[in-house]
């Protein structure tokens, strides 16, 4: 037998090589063949093992264990790929969404959407900053749209690109024009306490800045662009009335025929209501029906306005007034239809006026009136206006503004159109 570790020939009988001092191992299978070349042993033959002992074995089935949790790893990524596709398209995509539908709420479900959330301030953006949205404790309270791009969001319908008029069109219903500052046009929403601000460029809207608005500055708004800012929802109490500085008695009265958009023939009113933002000039004076455009709040508004309105003027119009009390007859009225109406001045600025024509014995309109000035007296009848203008002591002309409908209101419109009118004697025999 030879030498396991140098090779050497040693007897059967040695435990130890003397060649090399390695201890010798007897064979003890039943067949074993050795063969020597070069020196040295070359085992031709092992002792046959069962499969599952040999380490081999077990390394080639962690080897295929490996790949097919490989495999299966792969397998289930792919099956993500088109899910984070999808959230990628998203983030990349708003132009289906409307902000508006986020102004108020809960600012964690724009993440949902692919917004980033900045953690220090708790503001989100998205579209690389084109779209940034504010919140204050966690709630959405501002947002600002800018740039062109097809995949931008809008905000009630507007998005960035359109045209003014555009715009308009869609914010009309909810929102009322609230003045114009350089580039920027202000609309509000006085019930939702939202402004909204539409830059343009060459009449292409670059940039909405969407705010919430306080309750006092929308007081304060409503009180620098109306005298009686609630008129058209509330009764107003004469002590309210009162307060309001007397040059502006009339302004407030007729704001509330403004608010319908009727067309003012008075150069002044005319002007001061086409400066106001909210104003829009609808309908002619002579088409305009108080009666059935006006709520009750405003009918019974407008009478109480002119009340204070008629006291206050008649303080201090009442004694220059130049025109006689009587009965003054129309010299200029077409045939069959002669105006005849009686002027009674109360002494206190108010003038108690009764409308007849002289083919009828009774009534058709009594009104009370205000003396304007030393020339002037004007009644208002649900927002039928009636001016008497005296160029001397017994000579008038009336005008009128507004429209009337039911009994006689024919009869009183022709009377009170631009009719000249005489105090006779002939009627005035007392």
């Amino acid at each position: 037998m030879f030498c396991k570790k140098c090779g050497k020939e040693v007897e059967d009988t040695w435990k130890v090589c003397p060649n090399c001092g390695e201890p010798i191992i007897k064979e003890t299978t039943e067949y074993a063949e050795h063969t020597q070349k070069d020196g040295k042993q070359e085992n031709m033959g092992k002792e046959k093992k069962p499969i599952f002992k040999r380490i081999w074995f077990w390394i080639l089935l962690i080897i295929i264990a490996a790949v097919i949790v490989s495999v299966l790893g792969n397998s289930g990524e792919s099956k993500e790929e088109p899910q984070k596709k999808e959230e990628k398209e998203i983030q990349t995509n708003m132009s289906d969404l409307d902000m508006e539908d986020f102004f108020g709420q809960n600012g964690v479900q724009l993440e949902e959407l692919g917004f980033e959330k900045n953690e220090e301030t708790g503001e989100y953006t998205a579209l690389d900053g084109a779209v940034y949205v504010s919140c204050t404790n966690d709630t959405v309270d501002a947002v600002m749209l800018e740039g062109t791009g097809e995949d931008m969001p809008a905000f009630h319908g507007v998005k960035t690109g359109m045209s003014l008029n555009e715009a308009e069109a869609l914010l009309a219903e909810t929102y009322m024009p609230a003045g114009q500052t350089d580039n920027r046009t202000v609309y509000l929403n006085m019930d939702k306490g939202v402004s909204i601000g539409l830059e343009t460029s060459e009449d292409e809207i670059t940039r909405i800045i969407i705010t919430k608005i306080s309750q006092e500055e929308i007081s304060s708004y409503m009180q620098s662009m109306y005298v009686f800012p609630d008129s058209d929802k509330k009764y107003l109490s004469e002590d309210e009335v009162r307060s309001v500085e007397v040059d502006k008695l009339a302004i407030g009265r007729n704001e509330i025929f403004a608010r319908h958009g009727y067309i003012f023939g008075d150069e002044n009113y005319k002007q001061y209501f086409e400066s106001m933002p909210w104003y829009e000039g609808t309908v002619p004076a002579d088409q305009f029906n108080a009666d059935e455009v006006f709520n009750d709040f405003e009918k019974k508004n407008v009478e109480l306005i002119k009340k204070v309105e008629d006291e206050i003027n008649g303080v201090n119009q009442a004694s220059s007034f130049i025109g006689m009390d009587g009965w003054y007859t129309c010299i200029t009225g077409s045939e069959g239809i002669t105006g005849h109406i009686n002027v009674q001045t109360n002494g206190d600025g108010t003038v108690n006026l009764t409308f007849r024509i002289l083919e009828m014995s009774y009534d058709i309109l009594s009104v009370q009136g205000v003396v304007i000035d030393n020339t002037t007296i004007q009644a208002d009848y649900y927002g039928y206006i009636i001016t008497l203008t005296w160029t001397d002591a017994e000579n008038m002309t009336i005008t009128k503004q507004g429209e009337l409908s039911g009994t006689d209101s024919g009869i009183i419109m022709d009377i009170t159109d631009n009719q000249s009118y005489l105090r006779t004697a002939e009627f005035n025999q007392w």
